[in-house]
């Protein structure tokens, strides 16, 4: 396990937005996970912090919290970018779930 990031409590949203994107461009998922938790404990609706931290658990084959962040980050952002809908429905689909992965492609007609 590599050594866990001293996050600075000066840090704001956007900052550690930005780590965590750049930590997973680098492969870094650990890193790109502390910084987006970091980001929940401050703004626990913010729905794109939770689509990324589900893309990070999907890329851990830990699809049951992907499933979990993801379906909540489409409900608290209505707004959300349409990826995040599709990959919620790839993974209720590759989880058996035909009728739940329906359901999240519903916003992409």
């Amino acid at each position: 396990m590599a050594d866990q990031p001293r996050i600075s409590k000066d840090l704001d949203t956007e900052e550690l937005m930005h780590l965590a994107l750049t930590a997973n461009e680098a492969g870094d998922h650990e890193r790109s996970i502390v910084y987006l938790k970091e980001v929940l404990k401050t703004e626990p609706e913010n729905g794109l912090a939770l689509y990324l931290l589900g893309a990070q658990h999907a890329q851990l084959k830990m699809y049951a919290r992907a499933i979990e962040e993801m379906a909540r980050a489409v409900e608290v952002e209505p707004n959300i970018p349409a990826t995040a809908h599709f990959q919620l429905g790839l993974l209720y689909l590759t989880s058996g779930a035909v009728l739940e992965a329906m359901s999240a492609w519903a916003p992409l007609d």
